[in-house]
């Protein structure tokens, strides 16, 4: 690779050209249908971010490219442009372009690497319209350089395909380990206890929003946050005056959802954070009836009862009467090593695919910049 570029910063051999002056737009064909109305096929009936159903029929039988016209992500390396081969149906939430002047892997790498949020107009449902797509500015090489770029990024792509293939391979792997583990079928003298009979409900003491800050010292996590990262935080003093009062999780201890989405789980690492009261809780117990890597497998076997219309929520009295399997302690051992070994192997290739993914970012800055050139 070479990395030249000319004084207007346009690649030496480059040009800029719009997405109307390579493509020919054929938005004019597709045709949205209501779900009652799609006779259920094997024609994938395509929408903004890819397939949302199969249908009977199909509209397009040639290779195209697909860009979210609404409810799609357009920021840079947001993958809202994507190809499509063989027979399709596109609804109205999606453009379609013929590529008739460029690459289509190309283009298709371009738009996603770029940031189009400029073009995007609406409210909170944000709308790339037809005009706008079709002024979207595209540095353009010549066209055997356009090909050696898609080859190179595809191949990327093809390996981070067999990584997610590995990843769901596995992930059905576990959910099948799982229904087997969980029923027992050779557990002999197998017990079933409530989980009040184990433990009780624990929750951390309630911070209220004036306490908290939008940058700060100690992560504080809402329902809306556990498991992700944080958007408030609390000062070290209310942090150590609270842990050291009230109630607060130990290593290993299983944070649970109460509130929205039931039964998302954290397992505790130690480090400094604070949780939502009543909405994140956890089983405070001694562990000799039950070991918490255990209860963290065993929640995902559960369908828990829930209140409430417009929010759900599992109260403190329903997570208590619960009845729970409870194996020796040395069963729940070997379940838990079995389960953490197959989580073990899903955590690697979710580390080897996020490499993969920035080695794919890294390259697309360089090749679609045209900092660095390839050779044809």
């Amino acid at each position: 690779m070479t990395a030249t570029k000319t004084k207007q910063n346009i690649p030496r051999g480059w040009q800029t050209v719009t997405v109307q002056d390579v493509c020919e737009n054929l938005d004019n064909l597709r045709k949205p249908v209501t779900k009652s109305d799609r006779e259920s096929g094997d024609v994938p009936y395509y929408g903004a971010t890819g397939i949302v159903d199969y249908v009977k029929d199909y509209i397009f039988d040639e290779p195209i490219l697909l860009i979210g016209e609404d409810g799609a992500d357009w920021s840079k390396f947001a993958n809202t442009a994507y190809t499509v081969d063989g027979r399709s149906w596109v609804n109205n939430h999606a453009h379609v372009l013929r590529c008739t002047k460029a690459d289509r892997i190309f283009l298709k790498e371009y738009l996603n690497y770029e940031d189009l949020n400029s073009f995007i107009t609406g409210g909170t449902r944000g709308k790339l319209t037809k005009g706008a797509l079709s002024k979207i500015p595209v540095l353009f090489p010549p066209l055997s350089e356009q090909k050696k770029i898609a080859e190179i990024l595809g191949a990327v792509d093809e390996e981070i395909q067999k990584i997610d293939e590995i990843i769901s391979a596995t992930e059905k792997l576990k959910r099948g380990l799982m229904y087997d583990i969980f029923h027992f079928r050779n557990e002999k003298n197998l017990k079933f206890i409530a989980l009040g009979d184990i433990g009780k409900v624990s929750m951390c003491k309630r911070v209220f929003k004036e306490e908290t800050s939008d940058t700060g010292e100690i992560p504080f996590y809402k329902i809306g946050t556990f498991g992700k990262d944080p958007d408030a935080f609390i000062s070290q003093k209310l942090f150590d005056s609270y842990r050291k009062k009230f109630s607060f999780p130990k290593v290993g201890d299983v944070l649970l959802s109460a509130s929205g989405t039931i039964g998302r789980k954290v397992k505790y690492d130690g480090k400094p954070a604070y949780f939502q009261d009543s909405n994140i809780i956890w089983l405070e117990h001694d562990e000799s009836k039950i070991l918490n890597s255990f209860l963290f497998y065993l929640y995902d076997t559960i369908t828990w009862q829930t209140e409430g219309s417009t929010i759900k929520r599992l109260y403190n009295s329903i997570l208590l009467r619960k009845m729970v399997p409870v194996p020796s302690i040395d069963n729940q051992k070997r379940i838990v090593e079995i389960l953490s070994a197959v989580d073990e192997k899903i955590s690697i290739n979710q580390r080897l695919k996020e490499k993969l993914s920035l080695l794919k970012k890294g390259l697309m800055q360089d090749l679609l910049s045209g900092s660095k050139r390839v050779n044809v």
